[in-house]
């Protein structure tokens, strides 16, 4: 009996690095996830810029370009754009809620002033980006681009690999479990058959 314990509790124990294993892989895909999701977006927010630069967006009315690649990559990413000039005063907004309003939020202030050459701020849920318009030509920063999407995409499938992985260590945890006291039982079996047949002593 002492033989079959130490083969269950020794093989519950071989469980552990295997839900250590898998709950690190887990967290290191979610963290690789959100990065590359913020790559993504950093690099979308820059084309915007360049758009705007490039089109005069804030001394022109040929603002189609800029509204289509804003349209796009907030249908894609699922999240709001807004695009405000070096007065914060908002220029576009792809929700049309604050389109004429000032912005007054601390990092715009500092991205329109020079002092941020990007600012990237993310929560459990949220990834915020505020990256400036810079000109070329002018060698100054003509607004500011403040994107805001949800990381609810990225957050939901983590939640399904999670649970899925439980499962599967689960499942597995009980098969080991089961084999260990079906191959402990065999083991165990001939010992006590030697007991009950070994001569008494004279």
């Amino acid at each position: 009996r002492l033989v079959g314990s130490e083969m269950c509790i020794r093989d519950r124990i071989g469980i552990i690095p295997l839900v250590v294993f898998t709950l690190i892989f887990i967290n290191t895909y979610r963290a690789k996830a959100i990065s590359q999701r913020i790559n993504e977006l950093q690099t979308r927010g820059s084309i915007i810029c360049n758009l705007v630069v490039s089109s005069a967006y804030f001394t022109s009315d040929s603002g189609a370009e800029v509204d289509s690649e804003l349209t796009q990559v907030a249908d894609i990413f699922g999240g709001r754009i807004l695009i405000a000039d070096s007065d914060l005063n908002i220029t576009r907004d792809t929700y049309g809620l604050e389109e004429g309003k000032v912005i007054l939020l601390e990092e715009v202030v500092r991205c329109v002033n020079g002092a941020d050459s990007k600012f990237v701020s993310q929560s459990e849920n949220m990834v915020e980006l505020v990256l400036p318009v810079h000109n070329p030509e002018s060698n100054s920063i003509d607004g500011v681009v403040v994107m805001n999407f949800s990381l609810n995409s990225v957050n939901t499938l983590y939640d399904s690999m999670q649970s899925i992985a439980i499962t599967l260590v689960l499942v597995l945890g009980l098969i080991i479990l089961v084999i260990s006291v079906l191959y402990s039982g065999q083991i165990v079996m001939p010992m006590n058959c030697l007991l009950y047949t070994s001569p008494s002593p004279r």
